[in-house]
């Protein structure tokens, strides 16, 4: 199987939901399974271009994350304290961090690593403010770790990263 992972702000403008939406078919075709967590804007973006359920692992923090919403809904086994260490280790503030918010930046851990914590994502794709290579908000916890781990990442924050996505993919907007 190869996956692929992809994220972004609740906040990512309209023209690229659409677009996230146009890459995750794209990807389905190139037998790639997403990998997201089921927060609105680009997460349900991606989410939204998959038509098989086998192909998409969707890894929410909380059950009745997205009520009346049907989504895959992983349960976190024993290696949930593994990747809540490492997000510990990502996160710049983890212990001001209230319990939910630990469990969305652990969940953003088996986005880019899988359930299995073993079998990491092949690229990022996603949407965030991100000024000299930090990026903003909750998906810097993936990203930081997708780098770290040197898994391509494609912000569509900038422009030149975009239309190498698009031109790598065949994709018109």
């Amino acid at each position: 199987m190869m996956y692929y992972t992809g994220i972004g702000s609740r906040e990512t403008p309209d023209e690229f939901l659409e677009l996230f939406t146009k890459i995750s078919k794209r990807m389905e075709e190139l037998n790639y399974v997403l990998r997201s967590g089921g927060a609105l804007g680009a997460d349900t973006a991606f989410e939204a271009g998959v038509s098989t359920p086998q192909n998409k692992e969707i890894f929410v923090a909380w059950q009745n994350f997205r009520p009346n919403v049907k989504t895959d809904i992983y349960t976190y086994g024993e290696e949930y304290e593994t990747a809540k260490k490492i997000a510990e280790e990502l996160h710049p503030a983890w212990e001001k961090c209230k319990l939910g918010v630990r469990k969305l930046h652990t969940r953003n851990v088996y986005q880019i690593l899988g359930r299995d914590l073993q079998t990491p994502s092949r690229v990022v794709f996603f949407y965030a403010k991100e000024k000299d290579g930090v990026v903003s908000g909750g998906t810097a916890t993936a990203v930081k770790l997708a780098r770290q781990r040197n898994i391509p990442t494609f912000n569509f924050f900038f422009e030149d990263q975009k239309e190498e996505v698009l031109k790598k993919l065949k994709l018109k907007e």
